[in-house]
């Protein structure tokens, strides 16, 4: 809750990882809704296509935000 820090701030200290592990993947998926109401699916590669581009929050300056998957991991908690 960007909000309240201190609540986000609990649930971290809260958070444990099933047998401490996170693992890493190389690729991942994502289905989305295209502009005109289609379903399609992109993936994201941090060695060829790592590039991001989202729609920014309502009170930004600029429509866009945009960063650089560095890597790609999950973990069961």
């Amino acid at each position: 809750d960007v909000e309240n820090p201190a609540v986000y701030e609990d649930d971290l200290e809260a958070l444990s990882f099933e047998n401490n592990r996170i693992y890493r993947h190389k690729v991942v998926q994502i289905n989305h809704t295209t502009y005109d109401l289609r379903q399609d699916q992109d993936s994201i590669n941090p060695r060829t296509h790592a590039d991001i581009m989202a729609l920014a929050p309502p009170d930004s300056k600029h429509p866009f935000i945009y960063g650089r998957v560095v890597g790609i991991f999950h973990a069961n908690i």
